[in-house]
């Protein structure tokens, strides 16, 4: 067994090699199938949030708008208006264009306080008008001032349509680091949540 070990010792390098190759493909194919499954279940997740929202709040009443979470009620409105646009025959703007124009502010509103939970910058990078500009609006009218200012800052830098303000990166470096000093989300959703039911009187 010596001798062999002794004259073959490369084989079994080659062996001891292979196997370790076979465990790094095991352990990654696990690690994919887990993310898979994670992922699925997360989306899994969200349609059923989804669906639950959209029936919830598909035939809202004052009342039970004045009974809602305020951040669910947010969510639930802007859901309804989500899935009138994707079932629209009209096009997504169009769509968007003849929703009462306080549900749009509340769509525009709650995707801020989706997208901004990664950055301030992430929610204007990733979105453009109308969507931009009505969630300043909104964040205006709500008296969140400090955070106003910050996401009109922003705002300017990503409008196309501005040309007297260009993207200054170390700029929007300092609004994503001020950001959740100036941003509360309830206050910002009770809010909203009180101009939803001034909309509804």
């Amino acid at each position: 067994m010596i001798e062999s070990l002794r004259d073959y010792w490369y084989l079994y390098v080659v062996l001891l090699v292979l196997i370790g190759v076979l465990i790094w493909g095991m352990t990654k194919a696990s690690k994919a199938v887990r993310s898979r499954r994670e992922n699925l279940n997360r989306q899994r997740r969200e349609l059923e949030r989804y669906k639950y929202l959209v029936e919830t709040y598909r035939d809202l009443t004052p009342a039970r708008a004045e009974q809602a979470d305020a951040a669910e009620l947010v969510e639930g409105v802007a859901a309804v208006l989500q899935y009138e646009i994707e079932r629209s025959d009209k096009g997504l703007m169009a769509a968007f264009d003849a929703a009462a124009p306080w549900r749009q502010r509340v769509y525009a509103i709650w995707y801020f306080i989706e997208d901004s939970e990664t950055s301030l910058s992430f929610f204007f990078k990733n979105n453009g008008k109308p969507v931009t500009n009505l969630a300043v609006d909104v964040i205006r009218d709500a008296g969140q001032e400090r955070l106003y200012l910050a996401a009109k800052a922003m705002f300017s830098m990503y409008d196309e349509d501005n040309d007297r303000v260009s993207l200054d990166k170390k700029t929007v470096a300092e609004l994503d680091e001020t950001f959740p000093k100036v941003y509360d989300k309830q206050a910002l959703c009770e809010a909203v949540k009180a101009y939803i039911l001034e909309q509804m009187r």
